[in-house]
Formats: C-alpha cells, sequence, structure tokens
C-alpha cells in the first residue's frame, strides 16, 4: 500500500472539463497509475455533462514524464499550444491489471 500518492482535478466551463492539476509521486509512476487517474477523470466527466476533457502542458523540467504519458495516452494533441483533448463521450481505457472501486464521497 503506498497511501496517497496523486491527485487529478479538474474544471468544468461548460461543455469542457479542463484537468487543472495531474499530480503524481515517481514511486507509482508507471504502474499504471496514470491510466487509472485520467479513466476516473473522463468517466467523471462525462458524467457532469462535459463532451471534451482538455489537459494544457506547462513545460518544466519535473513535468517531463506527465508530457510523455499524455503524449503515449492516445489523446489528441496539438503541439503549437501544448494542449491535449479527449472526447468525454468515449471511454479512456481502464488498464487490464486495475480494478477500480470509487467512492461517491
Amino acid at each position: 500500500d503506498y497511501g496517497l500518492t496523486g491527485l487529478l482535478s479538474l474544471e468544468i466551463d461548460k461543455d469542457q472539463a479542463c484537468i487543472v492539476d495531474y499530480v503524481l509521486s515517481c514511486r507509482v509512476m508507471g504502474r499504471k497509475i496514470e491510466e487509472t487517474l485520467l479513466h476516473a477523470a473522463i468517466a467523471q466527466a462525462s458524467a457532469w455533462g462535459a463532451r471534451e476533457v482538455v489537459a494544457r502542458y506547462v513545460p518544466t523540467a519535473k513535468n517531463k514524464p506527465c508530457a510523455a504519458f499524455f503524449r503515449g495516452s492516445g489523446m489528441e494533441c496539438d503541439e503549437t499550444t501544448s494542449t491535449f483533448l479527449w472526447p468525454a463521450l468515449k471511454p479512456f481505457p481502464l488498464p487490464r491489471a486495475v480494478r477500480l472501486t470509487l467512492d461517491g464521497g
């Protein structure tokens, strides 16, 4: 049990959900937590009525793993604005090895 290892927050603006914070401890990177967080965020955005999920990447030395994840995630990328998009009605795949239980709290 790694305890609390990350967070992802969404801000809803009309029919767009924007990923505001996407923070993950390096001790769990590469263990499918990245995909699981994105899966849960997109499912929640869809439940809230969003049409798309947007992540705006802010380049820093510590953010490079995040950029690599978003680029490899299948999200549509606009390199000129460092923006990644996913249609909220299209479920983001949950990794096969993950069983997710969400607490509605």
